[in-house]
């Protein structure tokens, strides 16, 4: 039959329309895919009956379904520093203690007692001797760029280098002091001193044997003071080997003096 050309102009306007109205749809439908993460199926469900409302069927779909064609994130990967807190963590607590620093040192061929196993507690930043929080040895090996034990390993020669400079030597000097106490207490027994001076002070000062043998044959005290710690190292690094430059008169502690009196009688 023949189409006037009113009929004609009617029906392009009509595909026009429906063309208008189901891209109209396509790009709601695209909206909601991309606000809630699900399939296209869902989305047209839900915007149907909502009347194509994008606001409506969006809340709905997270009321109703929060969890509808959603996939759980992938946990992260485990880094090798957790997994070696984890292999030698105390099986109770959430830290490395005694056992496990013994059986770190022996995984790393060292002597829990070899200054080098000082310098990484210094440098992973522990507050507690023979023990490492899990963020202690987690940051710790990571602030020296190591990931696992062979790189650990690797990182010794430069760590006991950085000692060379004498403003890091002073910072590990006193860290050695802190980190030896036990928790709570502001001085460090006579014992413990003396261990830890002979690991730090070792080949560094020539009358480390002597100032030992001082403490042990004249000192009484049961305990070592921050303050003596501290002037200890400034008597080394001033006065070092010669007691002829020793100024009696000067600001040491008495113990110092004491020690000053004994050497040179030792060296008579």
């Amino acid at each position: 039959r023949r189409v006037h050309g009113g009929e004609r102009n009617s029906r392009t306007r009509t595909r026009q329309h429906m063309s208008l109205f189901n891209r109209g749809h396509k790009d709601k439908v695209k909206t909601f895919c991309e606000l809630t993460e699900c399939q296209e199926k869902f989305a047209n469900e839900f915007l149907k009956k909502h009347n194509w409302n994008v606001n409506e069927a969006v809340n709905a779909y997270f009321s109703q379904v929060p969890k509808a064609n959603t996939t759980p994130a992938a946990p992260p990967p485990i880094s090798e520093a957790e997994k070696l807190f984890q292999e030698f963590k105390d099986p109770t607590e959430n830290k490395i203690g005694v056992d496990g620093m013994v059986r770190l040192c022996e995984k790393l061929e060292v002597d829990p007692s070899d200054v080098i196993m000082l310098v990484v507690a210094w440098k992973f930043e522990a507050t507690v001797m023979c023990e490492f929080t899990h963020d202690e040895f987690v940051d710790g090996m990571a602030s020296i760029g190591a990931t696992n034990l062979a790189s650990l390993k690797s990182k010794f020669p430069s760590l006991l280098n950085d000692l060379k400079n004498k403003s890091n030597f002073k910072s590990f000097y006193q860290f050695a002091f802190t980190y030896s106490r036990d928790p709570g207490m502001k001085s460090l027994s006579l014992e413990t001193a003396i261990a830890v001076w002979s690991i730090v002070l070792n080949g560094r000062w020539k009358m480390l044997d002597l100032w030992i043998d001082f403490l042990k044959e004249n000192y009484k005290h049961p305990a070592i003071s921050s303050d003596t710690w501290s002037m200890l190292y400034d008597f080394m690094t001033e006065v070092g080997d010669n007691l002829d430059t020793y100024d009696d008169q000067g600001a040491y502690p008495v113990v110092i003096d004491d020690f000053v009196q004994y050497a040179r009688e030792k060296n008579q």
